[in-house]
């Protein structure tokens, strides 16, 4: 799609994760899982019992910065190495039990090496009940349209601002059932500011086992550190693939919001282009304006098959002979459309994917992407439904591939526990190669934490096994 692609200048140099430490994971194991950074994943593979998914629950809590969360996992200490010689180094201590409670006390030691520098931060969080415990994050969320980003910061949609725990807690009525002490408390919370970018610019996403039904009040977790403030709908029990039905047509909402804003700058300007071209001599080619002219036309049709643009009509011919004059304003119209059109391949090209993966497994029907109605399934015989009525397997898909390519953001780490439930064995055999291509479009690297060898298949040197112990 040569002259549409994004014009995008060139991306920094990443910081990537390298290797993994957890010791005393339920005070039994000590892993350590190398991943080198020409690596694009890693696979954990184990018997249950070992700790695969604990092991992502802490790198996801870790680098995303949530502490609260950290406080309550059962391990001892936590690296993370990375590709710049950075070190996050995690530990948690039990420092006895409350006099008054029968709830271990436990502290949370946080140190961050800066580029194989000595530690430039060292913090401590004291115990579970002294971050910010689960019923203060309940009250706030539900008398404020906040939402955390951090272990002591918050989002407010509204303003697109940071606010900070004590700001939020000023915020609570005085009815929200939290004693005048422990806000007191809550106020003098703050992490390093240079821990917290640390936090902002580790990118992370979690797919956990728990994919087709979304808790109350899940919201897009990885987006948080970058300031946006998508927010799921609330409701127990809201289907994945309808909320990602609905998130279809937001996306291409934006696409048509994105073309229409480029479309009106452009539009402002044509007139006096058209002018200062008028006279001019021209040595644009035929044969090249004719081959980016019918590149044009073939962007058109493809953003008509996902409803960004309406109907594709009749293919208009050039006429035989073009002379400099409409090879001028073809050139100026084609400048354009590779403006606009640009702008949009990333989504046009990440629906294209999804579709192409997921129509290449169904059987009997085929996946249409639709402004109106986000996912429609189509089946051979014409018949049209929802993607509420897909398989187990079918959804399992559909909603893994949707979670990589639109909710996890580009560049950034991804952590898939058990991507084989409900998959097909033929299904599980091309699940690496499909995470590969996805990864083309949107440079993820993984850790895959699997029990299916034929996941694992040709690629046992990219295996970790966790415990010591083959399980076939």
């Amino acid at each position: 799609m040569a002259g549409y692609a994004s014009r995008m200048p060139p991306a920094p140099r990443r910081r990537l994760l390298t290797k993994i430490e957890v010791e005393g994971l339920f005070g039994i194991f000590d892993h350590s899982i190398e991943f080198p950074a020409e690596w694009d994943f890693v696979i954990l593979h184990g018997i249950n019992g070992v700790g695969k998914t604990t092991v992502l629950d802490i790198v996801k809590s870790a680098l995303s910065g949530n502490t609260s969360r950290l406080l309550r996992l059962p391990f001892s200490r936590a690296n993370l190495y990375f590709s710049d010689r950075t070190l996050l180094e995690v530990t948690r201590v039990e420092d006895g039990r409350s006099s008054t409670t029968s709830r271990s006390l436990v502290s949370l030691e946080v140190k961050l090496f800066l580029r194989g520098k000595k530690a430039v931060i060292s913090t401590k969080y004291n115990s579970a009940e002294d971050v910010v415990p689960e019923f203060v994050r309940r009250e706030i969320e539900a008398y404020t349209p906040l939402y955390f980003i951090g272990p002591d910061l918050l989002f407010d949609p509204r303003t697109g601002e940071e606010v900070s725990i004590g700001e939020a807690v000023d915020m609570l009525p005085q009815g929200a059932g939290i004693p005048p002490s422990r806000r007191s408390m809550l106020k003098e919370l703050k992490s390093d500011d240079r821990l917290v970018d640390f936090w902002r610019s580790a990118e992370v996403h979690l797919i956990a086992t728990q994919r087709l039904i979304r808790p109350e009040g899940q919201r897009d977790q990885d987006y948080a550190w970058a300031g946006q403030s998508k927010r799921r709908p609330k409701g127990v029990g809201t289907s994945t693939v309808s909320y990602f039905s609905d998130d279809v047509k937001r996306q291409i909402l934006d696409a048509l919001g994105l073309l229409a804003r480029i479309s009106q700058r452009l539009e402002k300007t044509l007139i006096p282009r058209l002018i200062e071209t008028a006279g001019e001599t021209t040595e644009l080619s035929e044969l090249e304006i004719r081959r980016r002219y019918d590149e044009e036309q073939a962007v058109r049709k493809r953003l008509a098959e996902i409803s960004i643009l309406d109907e594709f009509g009749p293919e208009i011919s050039l006429p035989a002979a073009i002379d400099e004059h409409i090879l001028r304003m073809m050139d100026i119209f084609l400048r354009d459309s590779e403006e606009k059109f640009g702008a949009i391949d990333p989504v046009l090209t990440k629906f294209e994917l999804l579709a192409r993966i997921l129509n290449e497994k169904f059987h009997f029907k085929s996946l249409q992407i639709n402004r109106e109605r986000g996912f429609v399934i189509k089946t051979i015989t014409g018949e049209s439904f929802g993607p509420e009525h897909l398989s187990s397997g079918e959804q399992h898909e559909l909603v893994l591939l949707y979670d990589l390519l639109f909710q996890a953001r580009s560049g950034g780490l991804v952590l898939i526990d058990e991507p084989e439930i409900s998959l097909h064995v033929n299904w599980q055999k091309r699940f690496l190669s499909d995470l590969r291509e996805v990864s083309k479009l949107t440079e993820h690297r993984f850790v895959v934490a699997t029990h299916s060898p034929q996941i694992v298949g040709a690629f046992r040197d990219r295996l970790v096994r966790l415990g010591g112990i083959d399980d076939g």
